[in-house]
Formats: structure tokens, sequence, C-alpha cells
């Protein structure tokens, strides 16, 4: 951490404007508009949350004292059941 206290805030600014413009690019060329393409994307966050749930589990707990089987409900499965309901209405 006290190495990013001394990082050039112009080089952090700089490089994420990077990022943006890369990230722009990317999506100019039309490529996420495919319907194989998003609903990778989908599954990919899909698996994300999934491979990270106890992580989510540990900061819903540290940040809002939620128990493992609150925050499953109320936050995690909610999440889970959106992307679902995301790849099942998804349209080509």
């Amino acid at each position: 951490m006290a190495e990013k206290m001394h990082e050039n805030p112009k080089s952090t600014i700089q490089d994420a404007l990077i990022s943006l413009n890369s990230k722009r690019q990317f999506f100019d060329i039309a490529a996420t508009l495919s319907y194989a393409f998003r609903l990778e994307q989908l599954k990919k966050l899909k698996g994300a949350v999934k491979d990270n749930e106890s992580l989510f589990l540990d900061a819903l707990h540290s940040d809002l004292r939620k128990s493992s089987t609150e925050a499953y409900i109320s936050e995690i499965g909610f999440l889970l059941n959106e992307i679902d309901e995301a790849i099942e209405n998804l349209k080509a």
C-alpha cells in the first residue's frame, strides 16, 4: 500500500486513459454486439462470482455484518439469478 502512495498521479491517470481508449476502440469495432460474445461474457461473470463467493461472503460480513446465509440469499444468489435471467433473455 505504501508503494501506491508514492505513485505519480499523472502516470496513474494516463494509464487509466490509455485503458479507457483501448476499451472504446474495442467497443467501436462492434465486437461486443455478437450473441456469442455477450453470452461468453455473462458466463465468465457468473464463473467469477462463483469462484470468488467466499471473498464476497467475507466482505459482506466485514462491511455489513451479514451472515453467510443472508449474504448469499440477498446478494450472491440474487446476482447469479440475474445473470441466469440475462442469459435466458439474451437475443441474437
